[in-house]
């Protein structure tokens, strides 16, 4: 993956402002939240939470820590899950992820590992994400 961190256009700012206030509707201390943009639109948004949990969530969390767990919701996995459910085309897509601090101050919002997986699955070649220092662009890379 390469990862740089580049002056935001204005359509940059406008998804992030956007994923900024989608994550004002978590209920953990570091809010995060996603939006998927294809074609310069907003196809889904989500946000994470430690109390509302998905199998799903749950099976990815298993496969990487080989331990049991009740699966709280990631912000990507909570906007990728509708469109993968729809088997929306999203390899041309674009995930923005914001995050917030208890004390509102901008943090690293980089997909963790699990997150990742499905974005690769899904073909998304692009992320954009929060740092502390701003934000970055990281270019995705399926692997074989």
């Amino acid at each position: 993956m390469d990862s740089d961190s580049a002056p935001l256009s204005k359509r940059d700012k406008v998804f992030f402002n956007t994923a900024k206030e989608v994550a004002k509707f978590s209920d953990h201390r570091c809010k995060l939240g996603c939006v998927v943009v294809d074609h310069h639109r907003i196809i889904s948004s989500g946000f994470n939470s430690k109390t509302k949990c998905h199998r799903l969530q749950a099976e990815l969390d298993q496969k990487f820590f080989k331990e049991v767990s009740y699966g709280p919701k990631h912000a990507e996995f909570t906007a990728l899950l509708p469109l993968i459910r729809k088997r929306v085309d999203l390899t041309g897509a674009t995930i923005y992820v914001y995050r917030e601090t208890a004390d509102n101050k901008l943090a690293m919002a980089r997909p963790c590992p699990r997150c990742m997986s499905l974005i690769k699955k899904y073909g998304i070649k692009k992320i954009k994400y929060s740092t502390p220092d701003g934000f970055a662009v990281e270019k995705v890379f399926k692997e074989d």
